[in-house]
């Protein structure tokens, strides 16, 4: 596990129980603000994690469904979790234009699948969730920071980890 701020944080998975909790785990950590952008292949688990996200966020995992044809679903909890899917679009203005961008307020925790589609939507400020399929359930998740609110939360869900290991 690395864990200084320029180098990502990679944890490995085996279940898709543990991926919920390291994703609940990050969801307590969230103050509200934070844009977390995700990527991996189709069927890799990013709306899993929002799921297990939610639940950190004491937002019932049930009401969160890919919003691949909604591309946007807001879900309340003890923050506001905006959750968007860039899969059918292909800039960063279409999901702007589709509300993306009267959404990203710096008091919502913002949640974008296929982040990698649209690079001119994320913030300089983000956090990057890269999910790699290492087998049928097993996972691996490389978490990169860019800017300094998201350095400090990647220090924080580095010591979590890390304390759950022990």
């Amino acid at each position: 596990m690395n864990t200084s701020p320029a180098d990502p944080l990679v944890v490995a998975s085996a279940t898709p129980e543990e991926t919920t909790r390291l994703a609940d785990g990050l969801g307590q950590l969230l103050g509200g603000g934070e844009f977390l952008a995700l990527t991996g292949d189709l069927g890799a688990g990013k709306t899993h994690f929002v799921k297990g996200l939610a639940a950190g966020l004491s937002i019932d995992p049930r009401l969160v469904t890919s919003p691949t044809f909604l591309l946007i679903h807001e879900l309340e909890g003890r923050l506001q979790l905006v959750h968007m899917d860039a899969y059918r679009v292909h800039t960063g203005e279409e999901l702007a234009e589709a509300g993306g961008a009267d959404l990203v307020d710096g008091r919502k925790v913002v949640a974008v699948e296929w982040a990698e589609k649209v690079p001119d939507f994320l913030p300089d400020d983000v956090l990057e969730i890269r999910i790699r399929v290492t087998g049928e359930e097993e996972r691996v998740f490389e978490f990169q920071a860019r800017g300094p609110r998201a350095a400090g939360l990647l220090r924080e869900l580095a010591d979590r980890v890390a304390g759950d290991r022990r």
